[in-house]
């Protein structure tokens, strides 16, 4: 028995000595506690993170600052008729206003009159200002009906872009070309249609 005992202890000596010497760097490494832990989550996969206990949260701002974006003004529809009369003449004018602190943004002008049978009016005229300068803009009228009392002159509606200054006139000159054949009362209107906005 003690035969049998003495190679069971040279073979721990010899394990020993072994492990010591040989395999000591392997057996430090994997005896020593892991020092940092690598987790690679991704955004389907995200590490789940609780409150623990209560939170303080300071706000430092007292005042926060807001930016207003320019917005586009509130538009407010503006439909008007100027009219005039052509009695005893061949030309007549009207006028009326823009509002005070809008601005008139014209996008159709159309004309219309009724003589007598010998009269055509063959301009409808539109007066603005705009930042101090005049313009002017003419619709070329056509007789589209006549009979023995009285004659029919039209412009076609045309779609434009004018703008209008606060509190300036709008002016209307009507002209006919003809001679007066009776006595009826003949008259001239201009429409306008658009939208104001309030003056900058």
């Amino acid at each position: 028995m003690r035969k049998a005992l003495i190679p069971a202890f040279l073979l721990v000596v010899a394990a020993i000595v072994l492990g010591s010497t040989l395999f000591r760097e392997q057996l430090a490494q994997a005896a020593s506690p892991f020092s940092n832990v690598i987790v690679g989550n991704t955004s389907t996969n995200p590490v789940p993170v609780q409150q623990q206990g209560t939170a303080s949260v300071n706000v430092t701002n007292s005042s926060i600052p807001v930016t207003v974006q320019n917005t586009a003004p509130t538009e407010e529809p503006y439909d008007v008729g100027i009219s005039c009369s052509l009695s005893l003449s061949t030309d007549c004018s009207s006028d009326t206003k823009v509002p005070a602190g809008k601005r008139l943004v014209i996008q159709t002008i159309s004309g219309e009159g009724t003589t007598d049978p010998g009269l055509t009016i063959t301009d409808f005229r539109l007066d603005t200002q705009t930042g101090g300068a005049d313009s002017a803009d003419d619709l070329l009228g056509t007789k589209v009906e006549t009979d023995t009392v009285e004659s029919q002159s039209v412009a076609d509606a045309r779609a434009v872009t004018i703008y209008a200054d606060p509190g300036t006139s709008l002016s209307f000159f009507a002209q006919a070309s003809g001679e007066s054949t009776s006595n009826t009362s003949p008259i001239a209107s201009l429409f306008i249609s658009g939208y104001l906005v309030p003056a900058s």
